[in-house]
């Protein structure tokens, strides 16, 4: 009887270890005051790299502000513990050449905004395209207490809506590239392939897009969380299956407050189900030396895809420095492939 009770105290004592852990990986990776204060890519190797942070802060701080229109929409339905809420004010930035007709529409990634995407989209505008630059929920300018974490039904309705704004606004003959980078890379391929490709209330945003381009997305969500807590704590046998257990009691958490499990979050399965009739092409940058996304995602997103596709690594780049590394290859190769001139 008393190694029977020991043993039902050790296992009450793990689930709620694993639950508290769960909770601490959740606040952190869901809730906006807190990776907002404190975000566990703070102190990741691209903050450090000063051939990154450098031009990305001087583009963000030193741009000139009469140049963006602000523009706002409502997000797509939401649920908090099940129950469904009202819509969020969902914001971006706008910036349009004198006949706007070729569009980019930027996603940037966790923890970040459209303001940090300056460089990019002043990138896009030396090219001639028009730029919308987006906050994703619970980011920047937008509203929300919890992020969406580039999922299909939360991110990837909220661009698609997004583009359907551009669509109304400037007509059914503009072509859009549709940019993500980190979270927003996988919430661009759940938008254009998970929701866009296959859903028919949007089958007139899908005719506008003309290429979608993956910067530094993971594969798998669940896995990217498994492999975040590895780069923070030990990752030998015995860390790695509680990591596995407290990633799960996040994910439960973020069932009931988001609606959907972390396992379900999968940009890889997407474009193996719903890529195939896609018309559009999916542009994949990684860099090789990117520790946060390992760069065998990448390889995992190009086997996935069963559309037209081009998979581009930048030697040497950390996360999200693949533009900063080789800015020409980056954008010749952006320019090309939009105009359907696939070397």
């Amino acid at each position: 009887m008393l190694y029977i009770s020991v043993i039902v105290l050790a296992a009450a004592g793990f689930v709620i270890f694993s639950f508290a852990g769960g909770f601490v990986l959740f606040r952190f990776l869901c809730i906006r005051s807190v990776y907002s204060a404190r975000s566990f890519v703070d102190n990741a190797a691209h903050v450090k790299d000063e051939k990154v942070i450098t031009p990305l802060l001087e583009a963000k701080n030193n741009r000139d502000e009469r140049s963006f229109e602000k523009v706002s929409i409502l997000s797509a339905s939401r649920r908090l513990f099940r129950l469904p809420l009202a819509p969020l004010g969902l914001s971006a930035e706008l910036r349009l050449q004198k006949k706007p007709k070729d569009f980019a529409v930027l996603v940037h990634g966790f923890s970040d905004s459209a303001r940090g995407m300056t460089y990019l989209s002043q990138a896009y505008y030396n090219c001639g395209f028009s730029v919308l630059s987006i906050d994703m929920r619970a980011h920047g300018e937008s509203e929300g207490r919890f992020t969406g974490l580039g999922y299909t039904s939360a991110d990837g309705a909220d661009i698609a809506l997004w583009l359907r704004y551009l669509r109304g606004r400037f007509g059914d003959d503009i072509r859009i590239v549709l940019h993500g980078v980190s979270m927003g890379a996988s919430a661009a391929i759940q938008s254009a392939y998970g929701l866009i490709a296959v859903k028919k209330d949007f089958e007139a945003e899908r005719k506008n897009l003309k290429l979608v381009v993956a910067d530094c997305g993971f594969f798998r969500f669940s896995d990217q969380v498994e492999h975040q807590l590895a780069l923070f704590l030990s990752s030998g046998l015995i860390q790695r299956y509680l990591f596995k257990c407290i990633a799960f009691a996040a994910s439960c958490l973020n069932f009931f407050v988001n609606g959907f499990f972390f396992t379900s979050h999968n940009p890889g399965k997407t474009l193996q189900l719903c890529s195939e009739h896609a018309d559009f092409t999916l542009l994949l940058f990684h860099g090789s030396s990117d520790t946060l996304v390992p760069p065998d995602a990448a390889r995992q997103l190009y086997e996935a895809a069963r559309c037209p596709k081009k998979l581009v690594f930048i030697q040497d780049a950390p996360h999200i420095g693949s533009w900063f590394y080789d800015t020409k290859t980056y954008m010749d190769t952006i320019t090309l492939y939009f105009r359907g001139k696939n070397p």
